[in-house]
């Protein structure tokens, strides 16, 4: 699925959904793109939907040419967000959702790209899936100094990646989305 600009997509009621189980879709920016402003996503889900992500979200697809990355992904009055494969973004990515936001596999943020996600009820982090904040445009050599932030606000978050897969050097804010209180720990 090739995105050239900014491309906006609004369900006033239902879900959005980005390729099936068991299909290799991929979702990419497009090289070529007329005013070489990057390529962004921004999807509102009205009428309480969820957004599906069943393609990953790449710089590259076999046999296609011209692609780059994503430079933002922005996700707007969605239920729930499911992210079942890796999603590479040269830019932020933001979510608003009141209900469970998920990335089953590993999220990576390039040059400088924070990853903010707001209202939730709950945002998990499988023990498969991994934070990446980098500050350049290349995921071969490493993290580089100087990576986006983390802000994750909900009731619940679950993080159940290792430490080794969280990476990054800005600043981490958890922050309840309608309690009061929060509890930082794992459960014993």
């Amino acid at each position: 699925i090739r995105v050239r600009g900014s491309i906006s997509r609004t369900s006033a009621a239902g879900n959005l959904v980005y390729g099936q189980v068991g299909y290799p879709y991929h979702i990419f920016g497009d090289l070529q793109s007329s005013n070489n402003t990057g390529d962004t996503l921004t999807l509102t889900a009205n009428g309480n939907g969820d957004v599906y992500f069943y393609a990953d979200i790449v710089g590259s697809a076999q046999g296609e040419a011209n692609t780059e990355y994503l430079t933002g992904l922005t996700i707007n009055n969605a239920q729930d967000v499911i992210f079942y494969e890796e999603v590479t973004v040269a830019g932020n990515i933001s979510i608003n959702a009141t209900g469970r936001v998920t990335f089953q596999k590993g999220v990576t943020l390039l040059n400088g790209g924070s990853l903010t996600i707001t209202g939730a009820q709950s945002i998990y982090f499988p023990a498969t899936s991994s934070i990446w904040l980098d500050n350049d445009n290349l995921t071969s050599n490493g993290i580089a100094a100087g990576g986006g932030n983390l802000l994750l606000q909900a009731d619940e978050i679950d993080i159940a990646i290792s430490g080794s897969q969280i990476k990054g050097s800005g600043s981490v804010t958890l922050r309840p989305n309608t309690e009061t209180s929060i509890a930082v720990g794992s459960p014993a």
